[in-house]
């Protein structure tokens, strides 16, 4: 879903966003929530998040799986295009409704899309994410708190984007770890600084 929503093909996007609004509903279906998911109330919102991240990742040719997720994610939670409540087990009770649940959608989307995703890696071997991620409870928990309290703050996106793609990098390698990038010796003050810290 994520790489086609990046596409410079129509086709490909457009395949994608019903992906992701099909995903959404199911999602709403399976989860039980009292009002039905309508995706002609939410099309427009969802198409703005969409098109806003496209342009916050515009500067970069050939930008990662994990870099589309990360921008992805960004965008979703900031805007909160979503707005069919789910049912209160869901929710956590210091963060509002509507935070929690897109950034729960957002963290769902992107699980999905990094499932079976393709990794090209600096060896140019193509490593498939075969393994979906399956994070602990406490992990979910942890990760729904921080997307959703994201300030909107202008000078951070490209901070906050970069440190969700880390997230979903992370996670991806935790359970697949045949996909890991091989590491690269450390600069003398890294190693040093390793020692002793």
């Amino acid at each position: 879903m994520i790489d086609g929503i990046f596409s410079n093909s129509e086709q490909e996007y457009f395949d994608a966003y019903n992906k992701v609004q099909n995903f959404i509903r199911r999602f709403y279906e399976l989860a039980g929530a009292a009002h039905r998911y309508d995706i002609r109330y939410h099309c427009a919102a969802l198409a703005w998040v969409i098109a806003k991240a496209n342009n916050d990742l515009a500067h970069l040719p050939q930008p990662s799986i994990f870099k589309k997720a990360g921008q992805f994610t960004l965008r979703f939670c900031l805007d909160s295009p979503i707005t069919t409540e789910l049912p209160k087990e869901y929710f956590l009770d210091e963060i509002p409704n509507l935070k929690a649940q897109n950034a729960l959608l957002a963290f769902e989307i992107c699980r999905q899309s990094l499932h079976k995703a393709v990794i090209h890696g600096a060896d140019n071997l193509d490593k498939p994410l075969d393994n979906k991620i399956t994070p602990s409870r406490h992990q979910l928990t942890d990760i729904i708190k921080a997307f959703a309290t994201i300030q909107n703050e202008e000078a951070a996106y490209d901070t906050y984007a970069r440190l969700i793609a880390l997230i979903y990098e992370s996670l991806a390698y935790e359970f697949n770890p045949d996909c890991r990038y091989k590491a690269t010796e450390s600069a003398p003050n890294q190693a040093q600084a390793t020692k002793t810290g």
